[in-house]
């Protein structure tokens, strides 16, 4: 379960407004490593918040008893936060 760029950039947008590409944007080759300034609110929403909300409204809406995570540790407590907040039953078994 995860977000594809769409997604992504549609949830930036929205909650941020528009994405406006600079000159360095148009110079910056894909899949170069782009050195920016982070808007940290920005990295934080854009890796994690929105990611993490998709992933527990997908894990709230499954049917399964057991349901195993793996994804990078930025992730795992706000997902959790998120699974307790909807429903206290939720805890953690183990992370690895």
């Amino acid at each position: 379960i995860d977000a594809n760029f769409v997604q992504l950039i549609t949830a930036c947008e929205n909650k941020y407004g528009v994405i406006i590409l600079d000159e360095y944007d148009y110079e910056t080759k894909f899949g170069e490593k782009y050195k920016f300034k982070k808007n940290k609110e920005l990295y934080e929403y854009f890796l994690t918040g929105f990611r993490n909300t998709l992933i527990s409204n997908k894990i709230l809406s499954d049917s399964n008893k057991k349901i195993i995570l793996l994804y990078g540790s930025k992730h795992f407590d706000g997902i959790l936060e998120n699974l307790i907040a909807a429903d206290k039953n939720y805890k953690e078994v183990k992370k690895l």
